[in-house]
């Protein structure tokens, strides 16, 4: 973090990647949310950004701030890291959908008007589709969907995405 601190807030690029962090740590929680807190401080430019973000209020609010403060951000990846998994399967599935609902709210709110590339996020079909009609009208975005999920028929049928390539 002290690197961070020390950019003089010229830093452009900043991704941190799953295999950096340990989530069991028991200062996980709060390193992120201060990690957050800093970048928010000390890179007002920065454009591409990966970070580590377990889903809880305060850090739905930090992100929120985050993304106010970083009105250059272009690019953003969100690592999700759920409770240490300690959910069973369908459980764990739940709450990831729950947190691409909160995550796609605050980037409805308040993305910058430059950010065209998301990564990393899962959403549910309902909430990808409210993403994309409340994107309508802003600049053209990337929505990058690697979930082996996403095979199901549910993204894949023509009709789900057909009306929004037609009007960019």
């Amino acid at each position: 973090m002290c690197i961070i601190k020390n950019s003089e807030k010229s830093l452009r690029k900043l991704l941190i990647k799953k295999f950096i962090y340990d989530a069991q740590d028991e200062h996980f929680w709060d390193d992120s949310l201060l990690l957050i807190r800093i970048i928010c401080e000390n890179c007002p430019l920065i454009e591409h950004l990966s970070i580590v973000f377990p889903p809880s209020k305060s850090h739905y609010i930090e992100f929120e701030n985050l993304l106010k403060s970083c009105q250059r951000l272009e690019a953003l990846s969100l690592i999700l890291e759920h409770i240490n998994n300690r959910f069973d399967d369908s459980l764990f599935e739940q709450k990831k959908l729950e947190a691409g609902q909160k995550l796609s709210d605050i980037l409805i709110r308040s993305a910058p008007i430059r950010l065209r590339e998301i990564n990393d996020f899962r959403f549910s079909p309902k909430t990808l589709r409210e993403v994309l009609e409340d994107w309508k009208g802003l600049p053209t975005i990337s929505i990058l969907l690697s979930n082996p999920d996403y095979q199901e028929e549910e993204y894949i049928d023509s009709k789900f995405f057909s009306e929004f390539l037609s009007s960019g």
